[in-house]
């Protein structure tokens, strides 16, 4: 795997005037940031990006990053060499993440939006032990229903891989049907009864080819965890990467929410709610089409 090293030294004299740079970058030094701070003050020693746009802090041998504030756990791990005091970061992690955070959103040229429930029929999906007489199966619908009827009043072409109990195999959900956009609804479980917290996959980037796609789609998804924390204080778990089949399958921007853990009493209820849910998906769509140009 490509891998980039670079000193302060060679950081402290660069100031990117123009932000909206579109090029993939080839070397770290070539992200959008105006300032670069390091703190050797901390263990683990962190590294400071930030512009106009966001402020992304770093830390020594860890791949969970923030972007104001918001945690982003990427594809690799950042690492300082304790002998030279270089760091050193893969190539793709500044491709597929800290370019597209920290670049202008680039507007997704999106109509048709395909949305995939979870579960269903004799997959119930993760237990319910705080709501009687649900199922995750069928909260990953409901909510799902909902973001599509939201999603049709911006004007966006909705289709679902179901809209009723039934299940559906893995390998016909995520390419269903010709999309620009792919969504999986899931609800999540935990033996720790404490987790909790909505988060957003991405597909892990291996390709190089499907690079454009990925930061596509991690801007959508760093835009539906900020939009969740419009409606609810729980905390965000942020935006992960992983190589379910669904996000293999879809040729478009793809991710996969979490929309709460229900093995978490009071997130359990909280997605129970159907308040909840109506604002939660109002909150999805309006980030999604602020996103997007139809």
């Amino acid at each position: 795997m490509n891998r980039l090293c670079f000193t302060l030294t060679h950081l402290l004299w660069i100031a990117v005037l123009c932000c909206s740079c579109q090029r993939l970058p080839e070397r770290i030094t070539d992200l959008p940031y105006t300032s670069f701070t390091e703190n050797t003050g901390v263990k683990p020693a962190q590294l400071t990006l930030r512009n106009e746009r966001c402020t992304l802090i770093l830390a020594n041998n860890s791949a969970i990053i923030k972007c104001n504030g918001i945690p982003v756990v990427m594809p690799d791990k950042l690492s300082k060499d304790p002998n030279s005091g270089k760091w050193d970061l893969p190539l793709r992690s500044v491709q597929t993440v800290l370019f597209t955070l920290m670049s202008p959103p680039q507007k997704l040229k999106a109509k048709t939006i395909l949305i995939d429930p979870g579960h269903g029929g004799k997959d119930h999906g993760a237990p319910t032990p705080f709501s009687k007489g649900m199922s995750e199966k069928i909260l990953n619908l409901d909510l799902a229903l909902r973001l599509g009827e939201e999603l049709q009043k911006y004007g966006f072409t909705v289709h679902y891989t179901r809209s009723d109990d039934s299940l559906i195999k893995l390998n016909r959900r995520g390419n269903a049907v010709a999309a620009d956009i792919f969504i999986s609804v899931h609800h999540n479980s935990a033996a720790n009864p404490d987790a909790a917290g909505f988060e957003v996959f991405c597909l892990t980037p291996e390709n190089e080819k499907r690079f454009a796609q990925i930061r596509s789609g991690v801007q959508l998804a760093y835009a539906l965890q900020c939009a969740q924390k419009e409606v609810s204080d729980s905390p965000g778990r942020g935006v992960k990467f992983a190589n379910f089949q669904v996000l293999r399958d879809a040729k478009c921007p793809a991710v996969l929410i979490e929309a709460g853990f229900l093995s978490n009493r009071e997130e359990a209820l909280r997605c129970a709610d159907v308040s909840y849910r109506k604002r939660l998906a109002a909150a999805l769509a309006r980030a999604i089409r602020e996103n997007v140009l139809l």
